[in-house]
């Protein structure tokens, strides 16, 4: 099973209930703000629509004169902005020149950036694979586009392009857009951009100090990071199954706990068999009972 939380999740227009405005403009920027909120948050966003009207929503209460959420006015990454920072995402909005872009895609900040989608060269969809970063869109469409830039990879950004996921074409993992060619399709439209203001929870984190990792019940040192409980009583269990007598303790809402390993392996809870467990692998959680912080 693919890991649910790459290093740069890339959500496509064609799944998760797409938010489509009319009869055939997607909401890239729905789609660009849930691949934040999955890499931030470890928690994949399965109603496209239903983000889309929060986010159109919370630019409308915020300035009443904007229709941001309505056909045509779609979404922007004003739209974005209030949507990370209500779930928590640290993250800003306003006018960076193009040396503070890179600065903080190179501290690892990922940005939310607007620009012309026609500057970005276009290939084949023969040159698509599952396992290659693309080099360039494969769709007829030259407008307003959203993309999320992770990484500086050598002179281009590690990007995730919403169109990807068109039947005719395969999914790449991310794309691979050379930094010149983003700057002229930024500043051909010069508007502002969303950007977060702290790195996302490191997905290989090592295990706490002084603590050797025993791995079992086929987990693996991923998914690493503070999580904290969804609600009180949370149970604490010292394997990674539902049983009447392995519940160890309970957790407190907002109550921390220290994931330093993950398995697929455990209880099926609600479709999920995904557990979180200390590095000793004697306290594991279930995914749904807890979120990342």
């Amino acid at each position: 099973m693919a890991d649910p939380y790459p290093m740069y999740p890339e959500v496509e227009p064609a799944a998760a209930n797409a938010p489509y405005c009319g009869s055939s403009a997607v909401g890239c920027t729905v789609c660009s703000t849930a691949a934040i909120i999955t890499r931030f948050k470890k928690t994949r966003i399965t109603d496209l629509k239903a983000l889309g009207r929060s986010m159109g929503a919370r630019h409308r209460a915020a300035d009443p004169r904007v229709r941001h959420g309505i056909c045509p006015h779609a979404w922007c990454h004003y739209c974005m902005y209030l949507e990370l920072k209500a779930r928590g995402i640290p993250v800003a909005y306003g006018k960076l020149s193009w040396t503070q872009v890179i600065a903080h895609v190179k501290a690892g900040h990922p940005i939310g950036l607007p620009h012309k989608y026609g500057i970005l060269a276009k290939v084949s969809p023969k040159s698509y694979s599952t396992t290659t970063p693309a080099k360039g869109r494969v769709d007829d469409f030259t407008g307003q586009h959203s993309a999320v830039l992770w990484a500086v990879v050598g002179t281009s950004f590690a990007l995730s392009d919403p169109d990807f996921g068109m039947s005719w074409a395969p999914v790449p993992p991310h794309s691979l857009i050379p930094i010149a060619t983003m700057k002229r399709a930024w500043e051909a439209l010069g508007w502002s951009v969303c950007y977060t203001t702290q790195k996302p929870p490191s997905l290989t984190a090592p295990a706490p100090t002084g603590v050797s990792l025993q791995t079992q019940w086929g987990a693996t040192p991923t998914l690493r990071g503070t999580y904290a409980a969804n609600a009180g009583s949370t149970n604490v269990r010292r394997s990674p199954f539902i049983r009447s007598t392995n519940v160890v303790d309970q957790l407190a809402k907002g109550e921390k706990f220290v994931c330093a390993q993950s398995t697929r392996a455990g209880t099926n809870v609600s479709g999920s068999s995904l557990w979180h467990g200390n590095a000793r692998g004697d306290r594991w959680v279930h995914h749904s009972v807890v979120h990342v912080v």
